[in-house]
């Protein structure tokens, strides 16, 4: 029979109900889970009627109700990484005049030079559900020319084939081997997948023989089974084998248990008996993590076959280990007891070790170590202890370390031998200095061959020159024994320069001389010259976020989901690099992939900007959750984003941060910070959810900064803060639900006096209402009607900015001060807008020359209050020969003169990275009167752009006029690139910084970037 034929075999055998669920169990559902992730939906509101005074509309800031959907992927990834060095060395010796008779002294010369480069190579390709991986590591020299394990693999939901080396063993106690390389196919089943795969193995002294093997791993209420067989045929020395393989891991609270246990059959060969054997391992560990026991037991049949390695001798072995943290110190104790067959003969061992090492003070740090080993077997008896112990010292100018150690042995028959060693390490760094100082000892005593002693001393002095680096370097070595007496000195000079981060020649010559009493013949002296060269570099992807930036190309978010080695469900070494199958990510609430047979999954043709990616639990087996539910990144076009997440039986907190609308149905809040422990972060996504992994069991404080929540809603003190009990291998949900909100709404009308060709009694459009203290502002419609929506209690000032109201108009009534209760509707504010010329908010400059006036002069500020990013105009009245710079965040702009306006005006810019607060702006006139300075609010939580639609409660698939007034320096001709392709180019602004366009409304709500010749910035459409 075939090896494909006994493979498809097996698999009908032990697979009988192979269908499309995923590895643990995942069947492949396109939609997400409504529990993991709520997406509430409200109800369409009503269009306000018209009235004195009009219902203000829903919450402008609807919650998403598009489906996600599933994309396809894309390109194919190249990646190149590894190094180059090549370089020459010559060296020349000469040794002095032998004395013995009829000898001459010795002289040589060598040149050697070396070439070396080892790279790995990656083509990697996702396809909708589907994954090209190919890696392959090979090296080449001068000398040899090697070609390492490639690994080609192709996954999708269903199956995944491939070629590479494979592991019989999932768990990984009792080591049984791989195949070097060969042909694997792995298909899902209920719980788990499983894997069918054939190629050579070696076995003993470097034979090589065919495996032929199957292996199965599932997951039951948290338990982790697997089974598995091989086959071989003879060859190597060996008859054929057959062996079988079960295991399981698991854990509850404190406690993990790993067992894993193989039955092998070894037909009989011309040099082997043959017979049949079990081998079995079993693992527990118990106790938190400061106070940790762990126990191994371990049985192994004498000539079990371990593939990879061969015949196993016979072993019997138990391992007792506790580690203990606390005050500062840690504590390792191990105890172990082996019966093992070494060459036929039955030895038994035990050995014990204590390590103690903790810090005496803040920068004195101190270890102490024993270990004693006994060894029996009908030859005699081995006893071999060491103790020592080390002191080390960090400050500010470099490091110190002392450390001594004393051991002996013993020997049926033979004499004792006892030796010590001392070691001394010193570092110290003065300016662009570095002095490096090491000397150790070894001191050797037997009654047979005598005292002996060797010991070494470096010092190396190195100082930095810009990318040049000087070293002087000097290194003795001493051997003193009953046939030598020898001092080796080699001081050399090195001189390095570092051409690139990536990129260094090294240049060194020194000379190496010996000096041996007791053999004179050897004394000599020989000079070393080297150059190398070290050009270690990466082509194509490898980073987290990488590649160049390039605003014309989408970019690309992918990854892989992987068990975590140290979960229950992965216990053990190896289990971890499996990935997870059928898993659901979802980007930015609306893209889906579901992940593949080894985990991968990969989104393509991803817009630039900020993006949250969510694991979607719901979709993990029970007992299992993610390191990081919820991750947040930027990413620019033409880069590419890798995320991986890993899962495993801690505990978790994942929830929600919602707002509260007028209709009193929950909004979501994105964007917002979350901690937990005032440790991590997490930021929510569009659906406001956020999440943590890799928590501890117990309770743990979860709490919502304050000042990243939007300014349209509010949450009280104690509703910022919650408490939540974590369990092991649980997802623990807390909710953060913010107070109700209130709205203003009203009417910006004609007055009567209003000059043609306004018509008193209409509506202002486009009139910009301003509420202060906050952010919230709200843009007229076409019958001047104005909502500002979510409004948390207090006493707001409304006004009318005029820098939306034509010229040669102006607010005629007064500003409107609304003391707003909570959950209440004000309505009625009405504004009047007539001939009025607009506010001043500053005052003239005298003449050239003239006294100073009696009140200052002071500057206007067209945004009070900005975030980071956005652009007011400064203005100032004065003569034309006053020369006046506006002053703001530690830097000076020259203003323009306005000859028509008789003023000097300019822009300021916030600069990215500038915190929360108020800024001073001031100005300096060479007129010598300078403006009074005045104050800017710098905040964050405001948007740069405020974007309202008409017709405000329009369906998705229509199209819809969009007003946006922006608080960035926008000029006709910048545009936004929204996350479904479509692009919104400015045209002339209606009045000011406001301007208007058509869009397609395909999404609630629609996120873009705006793309503006002072960068890039998120806006967002509710």
């Amino acid at each position: 029979m075939s090896a494909l034929a006994l493979t498809a075999a097996l698999l009908t055998f032990l697979a009988p109900g192979v269908g499309a669920t995923g590895y643990l169990g995942q069947s492949a559902l396109p939609q997400p889970s409504a529990e993991a992730s709520p997406q509430p939906t409200a109800e369409p509101a009503s269009i306000p009627s018209p009235g004195p005074a009009p219902s203000p509309s829903a919450s402008p800031r609807p919650k998403p109700t598009a489906t996600p959907r599933y994309t396809r992927g894309g390109p194919i990834e190249f990646s190149l990484n590894g190094s180059l060095s090549f370089g020459r060395s010559q060296s020349t010796y000469a040794s002095t005049a032998s004395s013995t008779p009829g000898t001459t002294a010795l002289a040589s010369n060598q040149t050697q030079s070396e070439t070396g480069v080892g790279m790995l190579a990656h083509l990697f390709r996702r396809a909708g559900n589907t994954t090209l991986d190919l890696q392959l590591p090979f090296t080449l020299s001068t000398t040899t020319s090697l070609f390492g394990s490639g690994v080609l693999s192709y996954s999708t939901p269903r199956y995944a084939i491939g070629y590479g080396p494979e592991s019989l063993s999932v768990l990984g106690q009792l080591g049984i081997g791989t195949t070097l390389r060969g042909a694997f196919l792995t298909l899902p089943a209920n719980g788990g997948d499983i894997t069918a795969f054939a190629g050579p193995t070696l076995v003993n002294q470097g034979g090589v023989i065919r495996l032929y093997g199957v292996r199965e791993r599932r997951l039951v209420a948290g338990r982790l089974f697997e089974y598995g067989l091989a086959m071989t045929p003879p060859g190597s020395g060996l008859g054929s084998t057959l062996t079988l393989l079960t295991g399981t891991a698991q854990r509850r609270g404190d406690t993990s248990i790993a067992l894993e246990a193989a039955f092998q059959r070894l037909r009989a060969s011309s040099q082997n008996s043959g017979g049949a054997g079990i081998a079995a391992q079993t693992r527990i560990d118990w106790g938190p993590e400061k106070s940790l026991w762990t126990i191994v037991a371990r049985t192994i049949p004498e000539d079990f076959v371990a593939f990879g390695t061969g015949q196993l001798e016979g072993d019997r072995l138990i391992d007792i280990s506790r580690i203990s943290q606390g005050r500062g110190r840690t504590t390792t104790f191990d105890l172990a007891f082996e019966r093992s067959l070494l060459n036929g003969e039955a030895t038994e061992q035990r050995r014990s070790s204590y390590i103690l090492s903790g810090q005496l003070a803040r920068r004195l740090g101190y270890s102490l170590n024993l270990f004693e080993q006994r060894l029996a077997a009908s030859s005699g008896v081995q006893w071999n202890g060491t103790a020592g112990g080390q002191l080390s010292f960090s400050g500010r100018l470099g490091f110190l370390s002392l450390g001594e150690q004393f051991g002996r042995f013993t020997q049926t028959g033979v004499a004792a031998t006892g030796t010590s060693q001392s070691a001394v390490q010193a570092q110290v760094r003065f300016g662009r200095f570095a002095l490096s100082l090491t000397d150790q000892d070894l001191r050797m005593t037997s009654s047979i061959t005598g005292a002996g002693h060797q010991g070494s001393f470096g010092a190396q002095l190195g100082r930095t020159f810009g990318k040049t680096t000087l070293s002087l370097n000097f290194l003795r070595m001493l051997t003193q024994n009953s046939l030598s007496d020898a001092i080796s000195r080699i001081p050399t000079v090195s001189v390095t320069r570092q051409i690139s981060p990536a990129f260094s020649v090294t240049a060194s010559y020194g000379t190496e001389s010996l000096v041996d009493r007791l053999n004179p013949q050897v004394d000599g002296r020989s000079r070393i010259f080297n150059l190398q060269v070290n050009a270690p570099f990466v082509f194509g992807s490898g980073a987290l976020v990488q590649g160049r930036v390039d605003p014309r190309l989408p970019a690309t978010i992918g990854g892989r989901i992987t068990l975590d080695s140290g979960s229950a469900a992965s216990y053990v070494v190896g289990a971890g690099t499996y990935g997870v199958a059928n898993a659901m990510v979802v980007l930015d609430g609306r893209y889906v992939q579901r992940t593949d047979l080894n985990g991968n999954y990969q989104f393509s043709f991803v817009t630039p900007g900020q993006h949250q990616l969510r694991l979607e639990t719901s979709s993990l087996p029970r007992g299992l959750t993610a390191d990081a539910p919820v991750v947040t990144l930027t990413v620019q076009g033409g880069q590419s984003a890798q995320i991986n997440f890993l899962v495993g039986d801690f505990g978790g907190i994942a929830g929600h941060v919602y707002g509260i609308s007028r209709d009193g149905e929950r909004v979501p809040l994105p964007n917002v910070l979350v901690r937990v422990d005032s440790g991590a972060y997490s930021q929510t996504d569009s659906s406001g959810a956020y999440g943590f992994g890799r928590l501890s069991p117990g309770e743990h404080t979860v709490s919502v900064l304050e000042n990243s929540v939007p300014a349209y809603a509010a949450f009280s003190k104690k509703e910022l803060t919650q408490k939540v009990n974590v369990n092991r291998g649980e997802l623990t949900h807390a909710t953060f639900t913010a107070e109700p909100l209130g709205s203003i709404s009203g009417y910006v009308l004609y007055a009567k006096d209003v000059p043609k060709p306004y018509v008193a009694g209409d509506g202002a459009l486009n009139a910009y209402v301003v509420a202060e203290p906050g952010n919230e502002a709200a843009i007229a419609n076409d019958d001047g009607s104005f909502v500002l929506d979510d409004l948390t209690p207090g006493t707001y000032t409304l006004s009318i900015d005029p820098e939306t109201v034509a010229d040669g108009l102006g607010q005629v009534s007064s500003d409107l001060t609304i003391a707003l209760k909570a959950r209440e509707h004000y309505k009625g504010a009405i504004f009047k807008i007539s001939r009025k010329k607009k506010k001043v908010l500053f005052t003239f400059f005298g003449n050239a020359g003239a006294a100073a006036p009696a009140v200052a002069p002071s500057l206007h500020l067209s945004e009070p209050r900005l975030p980071p990013g956005g652009a007011a105009e400064v203005t100032i009245a004065a003569p034309a020969d006053a020369a006046i710079s506006a002053i703001a965040f530690g830097h000076s702009k020259p203003l323009h003169y306005d000859p028509a306006h008789k003023r000097w005006s300019g822009e300021i810019v916030v600069p990215m990275d500038t915190r929360a607060g108020r800024y001073e702006v001031r100005a300096h006139s060479a007129a010598g009167h300078a403006p009074l300075p005045t104050e800017l609010t710098v905040d964050p939580r405001l948007p740069i752009a405020i974007l309202s639609m008409s017709p405000s409660q329009a369906k998705i698939g229509e199209y819809v006029t969009v007003r946006a007034r922006f608080l960035a320096d926008v000029r006709p001709g910048d545009h936004i690139l929204w996350a479904d392709g479509q692009k919104s180019v400015l045209g002339k602004p209606l009045v000011g910084r406001l301007f208007a366009f058509t869009l397609k409304l395909s999404a609630r709500p629609m996120v873009g970037t705006l793309i503006t010749g002072h960068g890039r910035f998120a806006v967002r459409l509710q």
